[in-house]
């Protein structure tokens, strides 16, 4: 049997990274024709201009301790000063702004996929919650509300007498 000599130059190397990101570049390229042709209000949700601001939906969780609810929402590049805190009825109300950078021309960016303009969020707010105790804090673009579980809503322990 007569081994064929193989040129390792004329392998083609395995790149699956390669192969994924021109997927992707044909799928957003397929996306942007469907959403300009069939959709053409949506489009702004996938280009985005930096400059232009419409409304958009930060990320939350509301979850329950032993004598809380806390509700945290992502909010990285926001000033806690641009945001808005508030009870109406029973829900909780988490509005504000996030403004693009200052000083910096529509014509000097090359990719821009973070969000501008408005927000808002309302969150029910449990039978058992204290609308008046709440308070939030803000760290690392997360802004956390903690709002406390009121007196009557936690458990008492009762203590059997012996006899």
């Amino acid at each position: 049997m007569v081994q064929k000599k193989i040129n390792p130059s004329a392998i083609r190397r395995w790149e699956p990274i390669k192969k994924v990101e021109n997927a992707e570049r044909h799928f957003l390229g397929d996306l942007d024709r469907f959403l300009e042709g069939n959709f053409p209000s949506l489009k702004f949700i996938w280009s985005r201009i930096p400059g232009e601001e419409h409304p958009w939906v930060p990320v939350a969780e509301m979850y329950e301790t032993d004598d809380r609810f806390v509700v945290r929402v992502e909010l990285p590049g926001v000033n806690p000063d641009d945001v808005d805190i508030s009870v109406t009825g029973e829900f909780l109300v988490v509005k504000g702004q996030r403004k693009p950078a200052e000083n910096v021309t529509v014509d000097r960016y090359h990719e821009c996929e973070l969000c501008y303009g408005q927000f808002y969020r309302r969150f029910g707010l449990p039978a058992d919650a204290d609308p008046g105790r709440i308070d939030a804090t803000h760290d690392n673009g997360i802004l956390e509300i903690n709002i406390p579980k009121s007196k009557a809503a936690k458990p008492t322990k009762i203590k059997i007498k012996k006899t």
